[in-house]
């Protein structure tokens, strides 16, 4: 929604490819207690934090949200 919300259709194309190969971590992940209510609040830090209209805390926010999510996967090393 929020690459949407930008009207760069470069970015949405970007987002839809992202969305597609995020399909089995989001699967993986979501089976674990409490993930799905961390998720949820995970994303709502950056929503309030874009309706504070503070850009440097959505990014904290999300960046926490994606280190939260890649430590739950499997390493591939």
């Amino acid at each position: 929604m929020l690459a949407r919300a930008t009207g760069n259709r470069v970015l949405v194309g970007i987002m839809e490819t992202l969305n597609g190969l995020l399909v089995e971590s989001r699967k993986l992940t979501l089976r674990q207690r409490g993930r799905p209510e961390r998720s949820i609040k995970g994303h709502e830090a950056v929503i309030a934090a874009l309706r504070r209209r503070d850009g440097d805390e959505a990014a904290c926010a999300m960046l926490d949200h994606i280190e939260q999510i890649a430590e739950l996967l499997p390493s591939k090393k």
